[in-house]
This record gives C-alpha cells, sequence and structure tokens, in this order.
C-alpha cells in the first residue's frame, strides 16, 4: 500500500475505486438476478459506474505534461494509445478470443460494430484522449488556452458524430464515446475550477453545498425515473446525463475522503482498476441457481452478493499473480 500513499493521489483513486466497484456490481446484477434494471440499486449503479470512471479520468488531465511542441504532441500520443489499445487488443484478441474461446471477438467485422461486447471502455476511453491532446496542443499556443481547448475538444466531438452518422452510431462503439465525452470533459473543468478558486474563502463552503444540492437532485431522479432504461430521444438522452452528473457530483464530493480500512481498501481498487477491469468478466456469476432469482428475495440478494464477493477476490488473486512477473505485467496492462 506505499505505493498508493506515496505516489499516488489518494482521492483520485478512491473515486476510482468506487466506479470500478460499481461496474463489477452491475455485471454481476445483470448475470445472476432476474429484473435487476427495475431495481432501485442498479439505477444507481447504471447512473454512477462509467461516469464516474470518465470525469474521473479527465480530472487526471491536471496531471498531464503540457503539449508545447509537435514532439511532445506524438510522444503523448503514442503513450496513450500504447497504455489503452495495447490492453485492449491483447485481452480483447488473446485472452478472450483464443484462449477463452469468445469466436465473436475474432472477427473484426463483427467487433467492429459490436464494441460492447468487449472492452470497448478502453476504446472509447483513447478517443477522447487523443481529441482531448490534440486540443491542449494547440490551446499551448494561444494567449487563451482555456477557451481553445473547450472549442477543440467539442470540435472534435463533432467529428466524432459526424462519423458516427456516416458509419454508423454503434462503429467502433461511437455511440457510447460520444455520450459519454461531456463527463470527460467535465472532470478537466473542475481541474480548472480547482485552479482557480480553490484558495477562495467561499471555495469550500460553495463545494458543499453544489454537492448537497447535486445529492438531492440524482436522488429525485433516480427515484421517479429508470434511467437505466429510458429511450434515446434527445430529452431522455439529456436526462441521463443531467442524472448522472449530479450524481458523479454528489459521490465525489462525499466519498473522496473515506479513511480506515474501507478507503484503503477502495483506494487500492482505484490503483489496479484497469487490471479489475479487464479481468473481471472472467470470473462473474460462479454460483448459479437452475433459475434466476428475484433480485428482491433474500436467495437473489444472497447470490448477487457471493457473485459479487467471489469475482472481486478471484480478480485480486490473478492480479497479484500476475504482478509477480514483470514480463506478464507489462504484456497484460501495459504497466512498469
Amino acid at each position: 500500500m506505499s505505493e498508493i500513499k506515496l505516489n499516488r493521489n489518494k482521492n483520485v483513486d478512491i473515486i476510482r475505486g468506487l466506479a470500478i466497484l460499481l461496474v463489477v456490481l452491475g455485471h454481476t446484477m445483470t448475470g445472476c438476478v432476474e429484473n435487476a434494471k427495475d431495481s432501485f440499486l442498479y439505477q444507481i449503479v447504471w447512473s454512477l459506474q462509467m461516469p464516474l470512471f470518465m470525469l474521473i479520468s479527465g480530472y487526471c488531465t491536471k496531471f498531464r505534461k503540457t503539449v508545447y511542441t509537435f514532439s511532445n504532441f506524438g510522444k503523448q500520443l503514442y503513450k496513450a494509445t500504447l497504455a489503452y489499445l495495447l490492453p485492449w487488443g491483447i485481452w480483447t484478441f488473446l485472452v478472450r478470443g483464443i484462449i477463452f474461446g469468445c469466436t465473436s471477438l475474432l472477427n473484426l467485422k463483427y467487433l467492429i460494430y459490436h464494441m460492447d461486447a468487449g472492452y470497448w471502455f478502453l476504446v472509447s476511453l483513447w478517443m477522447m484522449v487523443v481529441v482531448f491532446i490534440f486540443a491542449c496542443y494547440f490551446a499551448a499556443k494561444s494567449s487563451n488556452p482555456f477557451m481553445v481547448r473547450c472549442i477543440v475538444y467539442f470540435i472534435g466531438m463533432g467529428f466524432l458524430s459526424i462519423i458516427a452518422l456516416l458509419m454508423g452510431f454503434s462503429f467502433l462503439g461511437l455511440k457510447l464515446t460520444l455520450y459519454y465525452m461531456p463527463f470527460y470533459f467535465a472532470g478537466y473543468l473542475f481541474t480548472e475550477i480547482e485552479n482557480r478558486f480553490m484558495n477562495k474563502k467561499w471555495y469550500e463552503d460553495s463545494k458543499n453545498i453544489i454537492v448537497a444540492l447535486s445529492l438531492a437532485g440524482w436522488l429525485f431522479i433516480i427515484v421517479h425515473v429508470n434511467v437505466a432504461n429510458l429511450n434515446d430521444s434527445i430529452l431522455d438522452i439529456n436526462l441521463r446525463i443531467v442524472s448522472s452528473m449530479l450524481g458523479c457530483i454528489a459521490v465525489s464530493g462525499l466519498f473522496s475522503g473515506l479513511s480506515g480500512k474501507i478507503g484503503v481498501g477502495t483506494a487500492w481498487a482505484g490503483a489496479h482498476s484497469l487490471e479489475i477491469y479487464l479481468i473481471h468478466y472472467l470470473f462473474l456469476n460462479r454460483i448459479k441457481s437452475e433459475q434466476l432469482l428475484q433480485i428482491q428475495t433474500m436467495e437473489g440478494i444472497t447470490v448477487l452478493t457471493i457473485n459479487f464477493m467471489l469475482t472481486i477476490a478471484l480478480s485480486i488473486i490473478v492480479i497479484y499473480t500476475i504482478n509477480q512477473n514483470k514480463v506478464l505485467k507489462k504484456i497484460a496492462f501495459w504497466k512498469d
């Protein structure tokens, strides 16, 4: 745990840890209990899991080096491509495709239009990072870097939208990428707010008020609306975005300061969120009943809890095992 304490931002890892635990819980729910998507718990999970990931990824842009030269631009683009697309390729084709026999993932034509069958998150996040690197490159040469960064980022969204219109929104998971890009940008905006106003006397009180109001607004929406089952109309999409944005603000503000064993465990999950994301699919829902159980029943809750804990435990064991070998660690997760 010393690595987390000395070299990482604990609050960032805690939020990222919450997000990956919610991802595992969501996947567990939809696989081992019936009517999971109609439950209040799933509304919480669905409205937070990926938006929270994207928001914290955008927040982490504050740790990115400024792109002043074309050489810096190329290096960051190269590093981002290796960090996201290499693990995606290894786990999609080699691990799940060849080793575990998921032959549909070896069909490129199928995969290109069904990214959500595999590790779509890495490809979508890579697109966002690439767009943001472009934005930073142009912003560094401007007298108003914030404005230029915003403009170029939204031009990038427009460019991806045109591709989606031409090729279809399922092409390379562009529907998901475009949906989550505002959350990535919101994370970046929060870094700007922090940098400009964190030392102001009113900042902390204002943040607490915003977190409280966001919590109230988020709970009101998910109590009265099944956001996970909304359609893809403009109104419904915006309602989902507003709900998730309010939830992300509330949860980030309330849980970033977790302490004790829960805080340490969640921070560890955040520091190893990539590994958990890649591995947990292999262990989902090992405990099964002859028929799907209702989530409202004690049997359903018991099976859900056991499967969730078993998936996390087995994922941790595999992560620790792989990390004992530097070559495996590099190949599997592209980490030193």
